[in-house]
């Protein structure tokens, strides 16, 4: 008898489970907090937040958080970005540990790759890239708020440096500077420089950065590298725009490249929320849902999903075949592309109708509005973080519902879906075939 193969999606959904398990365990304990004692669905927030890189806080990293709160929550934050699969594998790939077909193919679906080969290589590029790119991000955070918190002590400062680097690099949003964020720092150019290009780099995913450090040129580069920068230059161009034209005098141009930045996953706010124009407002729900790239450390439907659609839509309205930079795209990536946003559209409609319900009361009190509740519900599942001060003020129920919208977001809607699969392994695909029929659509 043939020993049956446990689906790889079911240890993709596991590994991420046991971390948020284990967080909530650690951030439970009496010395993570200041004073008093944390509550333990607050722990399990933090911990699904964190492990999630989402930044949705219940309760404020720097007021309450202890020393030792803080490092926990900091390595939830990397295992999180770069996914504990990943850096398991990577220490047994240079042990004598030999790694089985099954692992191969379940770090080949955790990083969305299309063949098994050269899995082993691309994680020790993640590991080592993320390394050195956050070694790079310390030096220069240490240097800039070592100019903008003159009062801070050296030690401080390397804290605050460690701490904002690593948050930013993996998109997560989280900070120690107070309810405020980043709003100190909006004036401050290499702030803003240093956290946007790490947030932007954490972004485009390490098959992307593959590419940019060994491949000599553009047409070197391979069809998911170009689409992801194509796609990511012009959300941030056109978001910039679009939010300096929709908020006008009430943000200045590097406010507006911040936000532009910091909506698709990242978390970061350098001006009050509650201040969006109703214009601003449906765009920020937009590059949250967007997210980040494939392979990366963000969140969201990704970039090429969105790429793929246009490039579908326009086909179709144009008569013309599914191509993109001379190569035609598969039915397949189509139908994952479509499948990724209707499964997200009807998720946030569903989570937004319960919370209404579990936070019904604090609808009537007219402190938050629904308004409030759909940018949450948005935030948590883009895995972004930004809130109109709602986090802090849900119920327990409304906590939960946050916190499996962080975790779905954050594993991924496919990965749900493929979990149900008893075929992922199988490489017989039946020789039948079915006659096309075409029905009437719109």
């Amino acid at each position: 008898m043939h020993k049956k193969l446990l689906n790889p999606y079911f240890y993709i959904i596991l590994s991420f489970l046991a971390v948020i398990v284990v967080g909530t365990l650690l951030l439970w304990l009496p010395f993570s907090v200041k004073e008093g004692h944390m509550k333990f669905i607050d722990a399990l927030f933090m911990s699904t937040s964190a492990v999630c890189v989402t930044g949705l806080a219940s309760v404020n990293v720097a007021a309450n958080f202890t020393l030792y709160g803080k490092i926990v929550l900091l390595l939830l934050i990397e295992i999180g970005g770069l996914s504990f699969l990943t850096i398991i594998v990577f220490f047994a790939s240079f042990m004598s540990t030999k790694l089985k077909i099954t692992h191969l193919y379940t770090m080949k679906e955790a990083l969305n790759q299309d063949d098994a080969k050269g899995v082993i290589g691309l994680i020790r590029l993640i590991i080592s890239t993320a390394l050195l790119i956050q070694i790079l991000g310390v030096i220069a955070c240490y240097f800039a708020f070592s100019k903008e918190l003159p009062d801070a002590s050296g030690l401080e400062v390397l804290g605050y440096s460690i701490f904002h680097t690593i948050s930013s690099f993996n998109n997560a949003g989280f900070d120690t500077f107070g309810a405020d964020n980043l709003i100190p720092f909006a004036d401050s150019v290499s702030v803003n420089v240093i956290t946007m290009s790490l947030v932007v780099i954490g972004g485009l995913g390490f098959v992307v950065i593959h590419d940019l450090l060994t491949k000599p040129s553009w047409s070197h580069f391979s069809l998911h590298s170009k689409i992801v920068l194509v796609t990511t230059a012009t959300l941030l161009i056109v978001g910039t725009l679009l939010y300096k034209l929709t908020m006008g005098d009430k943000i200045t141009w590097l406010q507006s490249a911040f936000m532009s930045v910091t909506t698709r996953t990242a978390g970061f706010m350098t001006f009050d929320m509650s201040e969006l124009t109703p214009p601003a407002y449906i765009l920020s729900l937009f590059l949250m849902i967007i997210g980040a790239s494939p392979c990366s450390t963000g969140g969201g439907v990704k970039t090429t999903t969105l790429f793929i659609i246009i490039i579908t839509i326009t086909s179709v309205a144009g008569r013309k075949k599914l191509v993109a930079f001379n190569r035609k795209l598969t039915n397949d990536t189509v139908l994952k592309a479509f499948a990724l946003v209707t499964f997200a559209m009807v998720y946030l409609l569903i989570v937004t109708s319960f919370m209404s319900v579990s936070e019904a009361s604090l609808l009537s009190s007219g402190e938050f509005t629904l308004q409030d509740i759909v940018f949450e519900v948005t935030s948590a599942y883009g895995t972004v973080g930004l809130s109109n001060n709602l986090t802090p003020h849900l119920s327990s129920l409304g906590k939960v519902f946050i916190s499996i919208t962080m975790l779905f977001g954050r594993i991924g809607p496919l990965t749900l879906i493929s979990l149900l699969s008893n075929n992922w392994f199988s490489s017989n695909h039946s020789n039948v075939d079915y006659l096309e029929a075409g029905i009437l659509v719109g």
